[in-house]
């Protein structure tokens, strides 16, 4: 029942986020750096508009949002979603054509796919419980998208 309440409400916080794109200023954000147990993740989104960072906290971890504004489709945002945590999972739609699956070992694992028309993307780090996705992008964004999961940067802190 927990985990279907925390996927509801990432459902609804995205489609604020949407709702929200004829209020407020955008802003450039090219790196934004977490830090997550022993890790320090580094996400860089060069020159790109976010319209917000929203970050939804549950007991064992947070989901932390970004909604991408591309020029040309002011209208149209794409997210990134950064999870950290344990005990919840992000719903994804139906894949209607999966590009690739894969698995590297016990480390991480990456799935990619297309649903109506829209392309998206999940990358679990699972030695770190970290995961990131990208959601609803346009083909012609793919390169773009791709290129934030591709340079995710995740440091481990010496511990002390």
């Amino acid at each position: 029942m927990r985990k279907i309440v925390l996927i509801l409400f990432s459902l609804i916080a995205i489609s604020i986020h949407a709702q929200e794109l004829s209020n407020g200023d955008l802003y450039k954000l090219e790196n934004d750096t977490i830090s997550w147990g022993n890790s320090k993740i580094v996400l860089s989104l060069p020159n790109i508009s976010i319209k917000r960072v929203q970050v939804d906290r549950y007991e064992e971890g947070f989901f932390r949002f970004y909604t991408l504004i591309f020029p040309d489709k002011p209208t149209h945002p794409s997210c990134i979603i950064l999870h950290c945590g344990a005990l919840a999972e992000f719903t994804l739609p139906q894949p209607d054509k999966v590009i690739y699956k894969c698995k590297l070992g016990n480390v991480a694992n990456s799935f990619y796919f297309m649903s109506d028309g829209k392309y998206y993307r999940r990358d679990n780090y699972n030695a770190y419980g970290i995961r990131v996705f990208f959601y609803s992008v346009a083909e012609e964004d793919l390169e773009f998208a791709n290129s934030i999961l591709d340079n995710l940067k995740i440091y481990n802190a010496p511990k002390k």
